[in-house]
């Protein structure tokens, strides 16, 4: 995935807006065969299954990305974060506009 063509926009105030309905993403959500293929593999009963290994490997990176993110985090002056606050991250519009643009 080229990330650098991602495109979004802070002032979409719809509920649940985020980067994945912005409509110029639309080609990056129908999906990739290769990337499929690296998560999905066959079960003895012919059943698609997440494969574990690269699950793992996801997990991970994905726990590398939000430690970087942490620290990258503005905390305003004020009562100090619970720390449900400090460390959820809002990817899409809700009630609240979401924290995490990209």
């Amino acid at each position: 995935m080229e990330s650098w063509r991602l495109k979004d926009d802070l002032d979409l105030e719809d509920f649940g807006g985020s980067w994945l309905s912005y409509p110029s993403n639309a080609e990056f959500l129908e999906g990739n065969t290769e990337l499929r293929a690296m998560f999905l593999t066959k079960a003895k009963d012919g059943s698609m299954i997440l494969y574990p290994k690269a699950m793992d490997i996801y997990e991970s990176h994905a726990q590398e990305f939000l430690q970087l993110l942490l620290v990258l985090c503005h905390i305003p002056g004020g009562p100090p974060l619970r720390a449900s606050e400090l460390l959820s991250i809002m990817w899409c519009n809700t009630a609240r506009q979401r924290h995490l643009f990209i």
